[in-house]
């Protein structure tokens, strides 16, 4: 339900609902995951199935013509994947083998593979040992089986909490937080999740976003 001028809602049309409309999948899903303008699930045969906007290659199925894909097509080459996220333009699914792929927008190198071009396929990020992945605006983070929160991508509001000597993008992950159990971005900011159940973050925080009791951005967690 919810907006759909680009197909995201994959009911084959363009229609917005206001109530929650039945999608139809080949294999019941396991994981979803909701970007800017496309979508993502998960089925339960470790495939992945995107559909909405395309124009940066967001739905991983490798078609430069079709930038509005109104029902779920499959994306290219996945057949292990257990969860997925999606930023504004990008996605990442993590894989059986604690591996994680991303494909679309790369332009603040959030897909992590040492470039910043945009790829329509899903290419390999590093990651490995991964437990859960999440994306947020154009970042995108990975956190290990070791708790260890890895982050790359958009780092114009030092949300990536690597400090104020660090100035460009991350083209790769990035170790940031150590004793991590979850995390969560937004476009400006990024949030960690610890062990001892405090939460801690980094980034704009001019209307407070951050909750440290503060308007001052942080560029450390």
């Amino acid at each position: 339900w919810g907006a759909n001028n680009a197909g995201q809602l994959g009911l084959d049309d363009l229609a917005n609902r206001s109530t929650p409309v039945a999608l139809a999948l080949p294999r019941p899903a396991v994981a979803i995951a909701a970007g800017l303008s496309h979508s993502v699930a998960v089925l339960d045969d470790g495939t992945v199935f995107a559909w909405g906007v395309n124009t940066f290659g967001q739905l991983g199925n490798g078609n430069r013509n079709s930038l509005i894909v109104a029902v779920p097509a499959q994306v290219t080459g996945i057949t292990t994947a257990i969860s997925a996220a999606a930023g504004n333009d990008h996605t990442l699914a993590l894989l059986a083998d604690g591996t994680v792929v991303a494909w679309g927008a790369n332009a603040s190198g959030q897909l992590g593979n040492g470039s910043f071009k945009l790829s329509r396929v899903p290419v390999a990020t590093g990651a490995q040992d991964v437990a859960r992945v999440r994306a947020g605006g154009d970042m995108s983070m990975a956190i290990t089986n070791h708790r260890v929160v890895l982050a790359w991508g958009r780092n114009a509001d030092s949300q990536l909490g690597l400090g104020a000597t660090f100035t460009g993008n991350v083209p790769t992950p990035t170790g940031i937080f150590v004793d991590a159990v979850d995390a969560a971005a937004s476009q400006r900011l990024l949030l960690t999740v610890g062990s001892d159940g405090l939460v801690r973050g980094a980034g704009a925080n001019e209307t407070g976003s951050l909750g440290d009791g503060t308007t001052t951005a942080r560029n450390v967690f």
